[in-house]
């Protein structure tokens, strides 16, 4: 049933099932790559977003922003293995 699934157990409240990532031009303002996971944060998302960034765009920004929600050591492990400032 939609509604179960969406929201879990009937009865229990909303469910997060999902997580949008959006990657942002910091000059232009556009977005550049998005994706949707089912991670319950942000912890392990910045190395799929490099992965989309350079697959859409074909290159790696030379900064990247992001707020202490991507805090952790794989986060911080894949932005030292491309060689991007963070």
């Amino acid at each position: 049933d939609f509604e179960a699934r969406i929201m879990g157990k009937k009865g229990s409240g909303f469910g997060y099932q999902y997580n949008g990532q959006i990657c942002v031009d910091e000059d232009c303002q556009i977005i550049v790559a998005q994706f949707i996971s089912q991670n319950v944060n942000d912890k392990k998302e910045v190395k799929p977003a490099l992965e989309i960034m350079h697959e859409i765009t074909g290159i790696l920004p030379s900064k990247l922003s992001a707020d202490n929600g991507y805090m952790s050591a794989d986060n911080l492990e894949a932005l030292e293995n491309v060689g991007l400032e963070a």
